[in-house]
């Protein structure tokens, strides 16, 4: 370093010292500050005792008096505020091929044990191994109506908001959540045969006409159904076979992979399907129309797809009011759908044009005679190759 490098760090060196010198706060600044940053500590304590808006019922009951609470509640909830509290339990109902477990919080189906049945899971180390096949049993899922109430905040009420009083007899399960005054929503599931995965499900709106704003014309139910990846191909299962099926009712079945689409006609049914099972909904009349959606889930998620579906129920107010329904959560058995002739066995793919003709009407009946004499299906198949080859 020559001489005149070190006279120029030196002069740098001399006026930073005097800068910093100059700059100094003097003593009243420095009182002026530490008061600043008092006052700032002071406002967040005063900011952390507010009060926090209410983001659930169980936060109300918690953190303020009995009147205010019912206040609240009816200004949310309106005629169903006695609804809007309560504790959550489950509530079974089964036959010998299915176990519902259900939530009285919403009346919502919690997950469905198929019994016969069971799912290929993959380990850490990449096998995969056989566990219980249960259906709907995602927390994501959701399966709600839309009640117009006049007087409350949103002018609606979830019923997954609400609390359900369950009764239970002769493979019935009854949900009603109170709106006052001999007035409810009531939710009923039945099974009546033993070996069968069809269930009778009803919504009622008892004395409601008093509650629903004259010009609702419809109630409106949102399903949202997460598929579990059940095989051990996810990527084909995905891509191939799972999907929201549908019948209008002037019309066949159709279907939509991934895709959404708005039904503006009276539709039969809605059934979101995957490879091998399906979980259905079917009006005994019709429903007003839908709107049905299925997005595929990215490869690394535990889900496969989401299938969705905002249906539109009619309401006519009358003041005992029911619209039935059926539900389908099973395997997808052709002569099972087909007993239901509404066409649900059209879920099931058999390919397309002629040769899911020929897979329907002539390779399923000759595999499941075979099926009836030889145990294994591996070598039943191998029976029906040998046979069409012989053809």
């Amino acid at each position: 370093m020559d001489k005149n490098q070190i006279i120029g760090f030196g002069l740098i060196f001399a006026l930073l010292i005097g800068y910093t010198y100059l700059t100094k706060p003097t003593e009243a600044e420095i009182r002026a500050m530490e008061a600043r940053q008092d006052s700032i500590a002071q406002a967040q304590i005063d900011t952390s005792k507010e009060i926090i808006p209410f983001k659930d019922t169980s936060q109300i009951e918690e953190n303020v008096p009995d009147t205010l609470r019912d206040k609240l509640l009816a200004k949310d909830f309106g005629a169903f505020a006695s609804a809007a509290s309560g504790e959550d339990s489950e509530v079974i109902l089964e036959n010998e091929v299915i176990k519902i477990t259900f939530s009285t919080k919403g009346a919502q189906i919690k997950s469905v044990l198929l019994k016969n049945y069971k799912k290929n899971v993959q380990q850490a180390d990449n096998t995969f191994k056989k566990e219980p096949l249960l259906l709907l049993e995602d927390d994501k899922d959701k399966f709600e109506y839309i009640i117009p109430v006049a007087n409350t905040t949103k002018g609606t009420v979830n019923t997954s908001d609400l609390y359900f009083e369950a009764t239970t007899k002769d493979g019935e399960v009854v949900f009603r959540a109170s709106a006052g005054n001999g007035r409810y929503l009531e939710q009923k599931y039945s099974i009546k045969e033993k070996d069968n995965y069809f269930i009778n499900y009803d919504v009622a709106f008892i004395g409601l006409d008093k509650v629903i704003p004259d010009n609702a014309k419809n109630i409106q139910l949102n399903w949202d159904n997460y598929l579990d990846k059940l095989e051990k191909n996810a990527s084909y299962e995905r891509s191939q076979y799972s999907g929201v099926h549908y019948k209008k009712t002037e019309k066949g079945p159709s279907c939509i992979g991934n895709d959404r689409e708005e039904l503006d006609a009276k539709v039969q049914w809605i059934s979101s399907a995957q490879q091998f099972f399906n979980t259905s909904l079917i009006a005994t009349n019709s429903f007003t129309s839908a709107v049905v959606e299925s997005v595929p889930m990215e490869e690394e998620d535990t889900d496969l797809k989401k299938n969705s579906a905002e249906i539109l129920i009619p309401y006519a107010h009358g003041s005992n009011e029911t619209f039935p329904m059926q539900m389908y959560i099973g395997p997808n058995d052709f002569d099972r759908l087909r007993a239901a002739d509404v066409q649900l066995e059209d879920v099931i793919e058999f390919g397309w044009g002629i040769f899911g003709t020929i897979n329907r009407w002539l390779i399923r009946p000759v595999f499941n005679f075979l099926s009836g004499y030889v145990g294994s299906a591996g070598i039943v198949i191998l029976l029906l190759t040998f046979l069409i080859k012989l053809i």
